[in-house]
């Protein structure tokens, strides 16, 4: 899945064209990462479709939708839901590029992708021109699959995202340009996403 700060840059995109509170948007993007891993994990924070039932989505977004209609137009919560719109997207890339590899390959495929963050991140806290925000995180918390301290752990390590700076500007398994139309495509989507659910498309 996306990186922090690759989570950062799309929902820094979607500012630029819809109007929400900054901090609890970008706060609820980066949530879904805030899982316990010993309380159903990630798959449990991103509503993760199991990979034997995958078809066209990777992510039950009609699932927390359903569970969270009543929350949606909390920017906090909104920020969540582009999160797995995102992670969508990510994932099904991953699965048409790695999907066919057998478990060793694609189990060595994924570190060298988690290996490349560093520089990525680096490179895009750049580009986007991104500044660290010392989130205080203080919502009353409507998501049951995360939890309050693992939200302010996850700032924490945000913060060593933007004071880890790498030294090579090389990517080995990713490739920059289609990081940059990936955060593109994703913003379209969520965007598009936002105005369906506030009334004013579809």
């Amino acid at each position: 899945m996306g990186s922090r700060i690759i989570h950062f840059c799309v929902a820094i995109e979607i500012l630029k064209r819809v109007d929400l509170d900054e901090n609890q948007f970008i706060l609820g993007n980066l949530a879904p990462d805030a899982y316990n891993p010993n309380r159903g994990g990630s798959l449990l924070s991103h509503f993760r479709i199991p990979e034997e039932l995958m078809e066209y989505e990777c992510v039950d977004l009609e699932k927390f939708k359903g569970k969270y209609s009543s929350h949606m137009s909390d920017h906090f919560v909104l920020g969540y839901y582009c999160h797995l719109i995102t992670d969508n997207l990510w994932l099904k890339d991953a699965f048409k590029k790695y999907g066919n590899l057998g478990p060793d390959e694609r189990s060595a495929a994924v570190k060298l992708v988690y290996s490349d963050y560093l520089v990525l991140n680096t490179i895009l806290i750049d580009r986007f021109k991104l500044v660290y925000r010392d989130f205080k995180p203080s919502v009353a918390l409507h998501i049951d699959e995360i939890e309050y301290d693992f939200l302010n752990a996850l700032v924490e390590n945000l913060r060593s995202d933007f004071n880890r700076k790498a030294i090579s500007t090389s990517l080995i398994e990713l490739n920059l340009y289609e990081i940059l139309d990936f955060i593109k495509a994703a913003a379209n989507e969520c965007v598009r996403n936002i105005y369906i659910l506030r009334g004013t498309i579809g």
